[in-house]
């Protein structure tokens, strides 16, 4: 997972994002040299190549021609920015077909805007060093749609094009708004962990960069497990013995859909049924449900809802997701294992 930095924050910014870069363990960042609202970037770019020079970090970076213009630079000379650690560009908008051909020759990777390019730009580029790599929308009811999003991704992948994305931080929102730097207008709001399993779920091996300041540690902490791993970290909400008695335990999601739930394997006899309960109104969606022992051989075989349902006299509700992370629901399928985490 990649993080970003932007000339329009302080430096104390700067600094925070490159230790949590540190604390994941990556190597490459992605920043923006084309904010209209920036007068001077000659800090920011001194800031990069002291972190190109003293930690080898190397840089994804929007530009537009106006960027060239603020840091006294044509086509030609871009390769200068190899000093700064700069080794990809990614072409928003400004720059004709043309030019984009010249700038990859002087060796640069070139960042096509996921979001917008069509078929006949990547035909015409042809023989580049190109990836994709999705807009955000700072203003609110600007994002795309989940199914236009697919339908993008879509096409990069018909051409082997490796797809990167954005998702918003959980913190230090980007000014001057400061309402989350989404790809997909559903994830504004939404906490970085749901909206980087949503993605990672989606399409396997697209690059994902929070676009903006920092993610809370445990976030960090879930995401790079399933990075290392594979397995999902579902959060419980702490309120009774069958929660506590979850925490840290990991289980394989069967992998049939239904239209009600997800079943764990290997939960069947797991826990006891004959303790204390609190059954809610119903099944709810992002409740744990356990079989008791009048369904016979399925005694203790434990139900993630994805839906809510009526309550059923052969089921006790034994825990809930907690309320933040119950959209995880929506991302169980096809097998993967889960660990359950009492927060």
């Amino acid at each position: 997972m990649l993080f970003s930095l932007y000339p329009t924050d302080e430096r104390a910014a700067w600094e925070r994002v490159l230790a949590l870069n540190s604390a994941y363990g990556e190597r490459e960042l992605y920043c923006s040299l084309h904010i209209p609202e920036v007068g001077d970037l000659q800090d920011f770019m001194a800031f990069l190549k002291q972190a190109h020079d003293e930690k080898g970090l190397r840089f994804y970076a929007d530009i537009s021609p106006l960027a060239l213009e603020k840091l006294s630079l044509s086509i030609d000379s871009l390769p200068t920015l190899f000093d700064y650690g700069i080794f990809c560009l990614r072409i928003d908008f400004g720059f004709s077909i043309e030019e984009i051909q010249r700038i990859s020759r002087l060796g640069f990777k070139i960042a096509l805007n996921a979001s917008c390019v069509g078929e006949s730009t990547i035909d015409k580029l042809e023989g580049a060093d190109i990836i994709a790599w999705h807009n955000y929308y700072p203003r609110p009811e600007t994002g795309v749609s989940l199914p236009y999003f697919i339908s993008c991704c879509e096409l990069f992948q018909k051409h082997n094009i490796p797809i990167y994305t954005f998702i918003p931080g959980d913190a230090e929102f980007r000014a001057p708004l400061r309402m989350g730097l989404p790809v997909m207008e559903h994830q504004r709001g939404q906490n970085a962990y749901v909206n980087y399993l949503e993605m990672a779920r989606m399409h396997t091996g697209m690059r994902i960069c929070v676009a903006e300041g920092r993610i809370y540690e445990r976030h960090l902490r879930w995401i790079k497990e399933y990075e290392a791993t594979g397995i999902i970290t579902i959060p419980l909400a702490s309120f009774d013995e069958y929660a506590s008695r979850l925490d840290g335990r990991e289980f394989a999601v069967r992998i049939e859909a239904t239209d009600y739930s997800h079943r764990l394997e290997g939960t069947r006899k797991l826990l006891a049924s004959d303790g204390e309960y609190v059954n809610a109104s119903c099944r709810k969606r992002g409740s744990l449900q356990m079989d008791t022992g009048a369904y016979g051989r399925y005694e203790g075989e434990i139900h993630i809802m994805t839906t809510d349902a009526p309550l059923h006299p052969y089921v006790i509700r034994i825990a809930e997701i907690a309320s933040p992370y119950q959209k995880l629901t929506e991302f169980l399928y096809g097998n993967p294992r889960v660990r359950f985490e009492v927060i």
